[in-house]
């Protein structure tokens, strides 16, 4: 195979490739080399590569996505992609900005050694039913890497990670099941917080944040994306409402308000809704990351105010059902 037919093979791949796999389609170590130094082909590890193009355009999931199946090739079948690593495969949300810089695995203890060599790279149990495998890439179960998250990350983390993953369609029962059967596992106390206050109506990783201030600090966590109704027209779609104090939050964050339309039409809105009876309290991601004396004194201050005021006798509230949510926020199709 030319030079020339080696790249557009290595490029409509578009995944990493071991040298014996370019062997088998006529690459030998120079042709190999001699493409790697020329930058058409980027090394992964000892003997592993993708082409310099599919690197290239890879977002940073993308380029994480890559890495871990690079190191799965270096590996036998028993390890598989877990945790973060394999949270980027099924694109769930993550507390913070940073990807792990090494690819996160695990493999269970049968044949070989029963300990982690390091903390990247770790041997647990792990079922049969959990491993799954995504574009040719063996991961943990969509249940088992929600629950690894959980166990060993902070509440928020978890809560940011599950609530995304009940969005794409893990049942929450499953998780549950999952958290309560592995509960004497180290952290396994927290995963079972998590994936009993999980909900997939936390539409943002800021809602999900403030729910786990919320928790944290000692408030309860209000109803999810509840609609407000005066009659039978349709007020807004609160983010939170806790009906006890006749108090609705909204979590928002700056990428929000694009132009001053947006601003005026909150605005307007939380006047409305104020005329109605209802205290509204508004807070972006600063208040929610570091919410003590911030966002629990807001909150008590607005259910203060709430507690005195009476409710406009025309509102009716109607709660949202995790499809409707879904195809609001066009997860699904309509």
């Amino acid at each position: 195979m030319s030079v020339e037919s080696l790249v557009t093979w290595s490029v409509t791949l578009a995944a990493p490739f071991t040298r014996g796999q370019a062997a088998e389609e006529g690459a030998d170590d120079r042709a190999v080399d001699r493409l790697v130094s020329a930058g058409a082909w980027r090394r992964c590890g000892r003997g592993v590569y993708v082409a310099s193009a599919v690197w290239d355009a890879a977002d940073d999931r993308g380029k994480h996505r890559l890495a871990v199946a690079a190191r799965l090739l270096q590996k036998d079948k028993r390890w598989v992609g877990a945790r973060r690593s394999a949270a980027v495969f099924y694109g769930l949300p993550l507390l913070g900005k940073t990807l792990p810089a090494v690819p996160q695995l695990l493999r269970g203890p049968e044949g070989g050694r029963a300990k982690a060599k390091n903390r990247h790279e770790r041997v647990a149990t792990l079922l049969d039913e959990e491993r799954v495998e995504i574009d040719g890439v063996g991961l943990a179960s969509l249940a088992r890497t929600v629950h690894d998250i959980a166990r060993q990350e902070s509440f928020r983390s978890g809560l940011i990670v599950a609530d995304g993953a009940l969005r794409r369609g893990l049942e929450k029962e499953e998780l549950i099941a999952l958290a309560r059967s592995r509960v004497g596992w180290p952290g396994g106390w927290a995963a079972l917080k998590v994936a009993t206050l999980a909900n997939g109506l936390h539409e943002t990783i800021l809602e999900s944040l403030s729910w786990a201030a919320c928790h944290t600090l000692g408030i309860e966590m209000p109803e999810p994306q509840v609609r407000v109704f005066a009659g039978e027209r349709l007020v807004a779609r609160v983010d939170g409402l806790w009906r006890a104090h006749n108090t609705i939050g909204q979590a928002d964050g700056l990428f929000k308000y694009n132009d001053r339309q947006g601003v005026i039409h909150d605005k307007r809105q939380d006047e409305e809704l104020e005329d109605l009876g209802f205290e509204v309290a508004r807070w972006g991601w600063e208040e929610a990351y570091k919410p003590t004396g911030v966002l629990d004194e807001r909150l008590r201050r607005a259910f203060a105010r709430g507690d005195r005021q009476q409710i406009d006798p025309r509102v009716r509230l109607l709660p949202t059902t995790l499809d409707q949510s879904l195809e609001w926020t066009g997860l699904i199709a309509s």
